[in-house]
């Protein structure tokens, strides 16, 4: 959801996560422009393109929309055992 009203529903291509070279990810909108784009990379050892995978995002979502790039071990799941890709923590106060 953008500060604007403007609303968008579209996911994220797969080549996203070929670009991070990451297993799983989660995408956080975590303020009115903020967004978390958290990742379980395949090989530590083994950076993925993070800049291609931010064009991506902005030419998906909102092009003026801040993004934060985090390699994480794991990303949890929700109490009742689910896995949300995509996730508002700012609406909600997380």
């Amino acid at each position: 959801v953008h500060p604007d009203g403007r609303s968008v529903s579209r996911m994220l291509n797969e080549s996203g996560r070929d670009l991070l070279r990451c297993t799983f990810w989660q995408i956080a909108q975590v303020g009115p422009l903020d967004f978390e784009l958290r990742y379980v990379p395949s090989d530590w050892d083994a950076p993925g393109d993070e800049a291609a995978a931010e064009a991506l995002f902005r030419s998906t979502f909102f092009p003026d929309s801040r993004l934060r790039f985090c390699r994480v071990r794991e990303i949890p799941l929700t109490p009742g055992g689910k896995f949300l890709e995509y996730v508002n923590e700012w609406a909600t106060g997380r």
